[in-house]
């Protein structure tokens, strides 16, 4: 029985790398061509440039931690790769635009230019 639940988790450690990897580059190319309003990297690492207050900061983590969560059951929950991937898919665009929403306006326009700086 332990070496199943052994399988299993090294299943899902080796997965969700995976999935998350794909997910995000596959996203990362929809965002080069589109607009720059879409939060695929994680703000804090820019938390300085962007001026987060600590609500913001909290908040983000928050954000943050429920899609690393909801990536993590989909993980476990589901077999299908296609529906893991829609799914994460799913979740890292509701992370973004949460995030997005979390921004101030003159945040927002300093993410654009952070992107518009480190994407080209």
């Amino acid at each position: 029985m332990q070496f199943s639940q052994n399988i299993k988790k090294l299943k899902v450690q080796a997965i969700l790398p995976l999935l998350l990897f794909l997910s995000f580059s596959a996203n990362a190319q929809d965002q080069s061509s589109a607009t720059s309003d879409i939060v695929i990297y994680d703000p804090l690492l820019w938390k300085n440039e962007l001026k987060l207050n600590a609500e913001q900061r909290q908040e983000i983590q928050k954000i943050n931690t429920e899609f690393y969560q909801s990536i993590y059951e989909a993980a476990i929950d589901s077999k299908d790769h296609k529906v893991m991937q829609a799914k994460a898919n799913q979740y890292l665009q509701q992370r973004s635009q949460e995030i997005w929403e979390a921004f101030s306006p003159s945040q927002r326009k300093k993410w654009k230019r952070l992107w518009d700086h480190y994407s080209s």
